[in-house]
């Protein structure tokens, strides 16, 4: 209306009516106002692992094979990370063609030790941010499994666990010692909520994709709330259309330099590297580089999913080998 508000009504994917507002009226929030209703509470969230009840096997059929309408596909931990996750995509897609008549139908992914622990595999961990985009989009038909990396991916062990997961009706599943965990969205209390690091005013801080919308406001982040003077902000673009963005930093007291630079090239990287100064040595690396290519999983290619991770997982990796033996505080 003239006011500004608007009805909604949403369907189901078989047009079902599932929720209706009669009036919905959007305002701006200000800074103040939103400090004022996180206040006091925990604003923060973490995933973490919880253990789920084991489903009792079905009576009367010991050592039960997988049901006939489920498609097992298996990775192994330590991989390429781009050439695991086109494997996996291809196998999704490849389900998603042959199953369009079959609903009941599931996928079952298992990958070997590479999820729960203090250091999760760079490739599984990549191949489970695909399957949960997957889920959402084909929500009961996809189901992911991580099991002890000592299991053998088609051994009699296996089967059961992932019995188990199948029986439990959780998307994700990590399966340890005989205990299912699921990962569940969870505040962080006050207590235990991360505190913000002191860091090295005399440090240098790396800010890559640093003319982005990300990159920019994470450098006016870390001049006001950490006290940063001296930002080399990395971009393919370099300094070129930043210089009010230059200009806000040097008001607030930081020295900024630029380089145009693509992460993705190890030897661009190594060379804006080696122009930080030693009175200013590196002290904090933020990664916010990044393309956008997004689509459903049946629209994917390989080709796109490569856009995507050259900036970012090829940029990881080119900074974490070039930095290792920096002192960082983060």
């Amino acid at each position: 209306d003239a006011d500004g508000a608007v009805r909604l009504v949403a369907f189901d994917g078989a047009g079902v009516p599932v929720v209706s507002v009669d009036e919905l009226r959007l305002q701006k929030m200000s800074r103040e106002q939103l400090g004022a209703a996180v206040a006091g509470g925990d604003p923060l969230y973490e995933v973490r692992w919880v253990d789920v009840p084991v489903p009792a096997a079905p009576s009367g059929t010991p050592g039960a094979g997988l049901p006939p309408d489920v498609v097992v596909a298996h990775v192994e931990p330590g991989g390429d990370v781009r050439t695991s996750v086109a494997d996996v995509l291809e196998t999704v897609q490849d389900f998603l063609a042959a199953s369009t008549d079959d609903e009941s139908s599931r996928l079952a992914v298992v990958t070997r030790g590479g999820i729960a622990g203090t250091l999760p595999d760079p490739a599984t961990a990549a191949v489970w941010g695909l399957l949960r985009s997957a889920q959402t989009e084909h929500p009961g038909r996809i189901v992911v499994v991580d099991v002890p990396a000592e299991d053998a991916s088609a051994g009699a062990e296996t089967q059961s666990e992932l019995l188990a997961a199948l029986a439990s009706g959780e998307p994700q599943l990590v399966v340890q010692g005989g205990k299912l965990s699921a990962p569940r969205l969870m505040a962080v209390s006050v207590e235990t909520a991360p505190t913000a690091s002191t860091w090295n005013p005399d440090g240098t801080v790396l800010i890559t994709g640093a003319s982005g919308a990300l990159g920019q406001l994470v450098a006016r982040h870390v001049v006001a709330e950490y006290g940063v003077r001296h930002l080399l902000l990395v971009s393919r673009r370099g300094a070129e259309g930043s210089e009010e963005l230059a200009a806000e930093l040097t008001g607030a007291g930081a020295s900024v330099a630029f380089a145009a630079c693509d992460v993705a090239d190890r030897e661009s990287l190594a060379a804006a590297l080696a122009a930080v100064p030693d009175d200013h040595p590196l002290t904090a690396v933020i990664h916010a580089a990044g393309v956008l290519d997004d689509g459903v999983v049946t629209a994917l290619t390989p080709d796109r999913v490569d856009t995507v991770m050259r900036p970012k997982v090829d940029g990881a990796r080119h900074l974490h080998e070039l930095t290792r033996d920096a002192d960082l505080a983060a």
